[in-house]
């Protein structure tokens, strides 16, 4: 397939990067120093957000961000989520306060953004021995104004994106392609390998199939949702981005191995908290994963 061009024009800060055009890259301190969550601003007539950050993030590095650009919090008037996960939707309530923002949001994770306890039951359900229930939440409940699908075409301004539903990290996660550009942003469905990746919460089997769907898409810019592995940037431009994706199957597919591996070694199935124990680099949630798709191959 013909590669889009794209308008190489990279401007860093320290708040954030001018990817092309009216693109921008918002870094939201996240967890640690130096780590991130992405937030894209798209600066048209008015301005969209592709993901909020956490509650935080619009005061910390969304706000002066868009100062810095001449533009204010008012003027916001969308926010695309690529999933409805606290550390990218969080910082939603305080963007309300400051402008009436419509919200977007993939059909499969509408109940989580409704209900923000509900993927700690669901994840309780299915995994009780390694995730308790607990009582905290990450954000206020929400409700969306746009149910999106794939293949769903959303016009801006001077701009469309297309919506490719690539669940793996969540049942509703979601990546968003600029055509014309070649700009795609992947939110958490493309998580790298290393330090603890891929972190999983819904499939492993939708996981794999969501990398290779992306594999044959025209992409010359990848904005990740994190600084995750093997680049540990935000943003990848040109052969980086189809690696990325190449090495994001290699790390899901050695972990698999892994997990056999450790089955073999046994010589039974162990449970999965000692499954966990013996594999400590990798996510407890992506193990379950794992195991789920294991048994479904036994059936």
């Amino acid at each position: 397939m013909e590669q889009p061009n794209v308008v190489r024009w990279l401007v860093e800060s320290s708040l954030g990067t001018i990817v092309a055009a009216d693109v921008h890259h918002i870094k939201c301190p996240f967890s640690r120093l130096g780590y991130f969550t992405s937030a894209c601003a798209l600066l048209e007539e008015t301005v969209t957000l592709i993901d909020s950050g956490t509650s935080d993030s619009p005061e910390e590095a969304i706000f002066p961000y868009l100062s810095n650009q001449r533009r204010r919090p008012d003027q916001i008037s969308k926010v695309i989520l690529t999933h409805a996960h606290s550390d990218h939707c969080g910082g939603i309530q305080a963007i309300k306060r400051k402008s009436h923002v419509e919200i977007a949001v993939h059909a499969l994770d509408e109940p989580l953004l409704r209900d923000p306890m509900l993927q700690n039951r669901l994840l309780n359900r299915r995994f009780s021995e390694i995730f308790p229930l607990t009582t905290s939440r990450g954000f206020e409940p929400l409700e969306a104004d746009l149910i999106l699908e794939d293949g769903d075409k959303i016009s801006l301004d001077r701009r469309q994106l297309r919506v490719i539903h690539t669940p793996g990290h969540s049942e509703g996660s979601i990546v968003l392609i600029d055509e014309e550009t070649g700009i795609c942003i992947s939110g958490d469905s493309i998580q790298g390998r290393g330090e603890g990746r891929p972190l999983l919460f819904f499939s492993l089997e939708k996981y794999v199939s969501s990398l290779r769907r992306m594999m044959e898409e025209p992409i010359n810019t990848l904005i990740v949702g994190h600084p995750m592995p093997p680049y540990n940037r935000g943003i990848l431009q040109g052969e980086e981005a189809k690696t990325f994706i190449s090495e994001s199957l290699k790390g899901i597919e050695e972990l698999r191995s892994k997990v056999l591996g450790t089955i073999e070694k046994r010589g039974k199935v162990p449970s999965l908290r000692e499954i966990c124990e013996r594999l400590p680099e990798a996510r407890p949630s992506t193990i379950g994963c794992i195991m789920e798709s294991l048994e479904k191959a036994k059936r």
